[in-house]
């Protein structure tokens, strides 16, 4: 079993409603069609790990990352017993983040752009860096021609910007990573 289908199993266990929530967001036709990934990690529900990824990020402190797995698993026990915590407008904003992505990008949303064109495989840096960026902004774009061509653009543009280059290669450590990717992409989507 991978890690998420072993998170999945806890959540269905202890909070029924929220697996169903987070299996909702994985399933949304968008966010399907923005992260293109392969079968097998489909089989392994890691569609349910970027979903997971994106709330437990863009919610949590991320001074507590060592391991991002522990990480993920302990936020996730978290937010399952948390009552607080806004469901509802956490899937509005994650269905409206991936719909603009997948109206702009695409399924090269999370890829490399090499200057011409994008190439290669889902890249978690990219996914990090995007949503988290795109996710903490959303409220300021609209699925309008103009938006989705600067969101385009924006996501392009990306690959050249040191502050993203510096902290996405592939020997990158989460703990370090994450952060920066949050931070970088907050400030990089602002459309001010």
């Amino acid at each position: 079993m991978s890690y998420q289908e072993v998170r999945n199993s806890l959540l269905v266990m202890s909070n029924k409603e929220a697996y169903l929530w987070l299996s909702d967001l994985a399933n949304n036709e968008d966010f399907q069609n923005s992260i293109s990934l392969t079968d097998r990690l489909l089989l392994e529900r890691y569609d349910m790990e970027l979903a997971l990824r994106y709330v437990v990020c863009s919610h949590f402190d991320l001074k507590d990352i060592k391991d991002v797995n522990e990480y993920l698993t302990n936020c996730l026990v978290e937010l399952s017993n948390n009552t607080e915590f806004n469901f509802k407008l956490a899937k509005i904003k994650f269905f409206k983040l991936f719909s603009l992505l997948s109206k702009s990008t695409g399924e090269s949303s999370f890829k490399k752009y090499d200057g011409e064109k994008f190439k290669g495989k889902f890249l978690e840096s990219a996914y990090e860096a995007v949503t988290l960026g795109l996710g903490a902004n959303v409220d300021s774009y609209s699925d309008t021609e103009s938006d989705l061509k600067l969101l385009t653009e924006k996501v392009k543009q990306m690959w050249s910007e040191s502050d993203f280059t510096n902290y996405s290669g592939s020997g990158s450590n989460a703990r370090v990573r994450i952060p920066k990717m949050r931070q970088f992409g907050i400030a990089y989507f602002s459309k001010q």
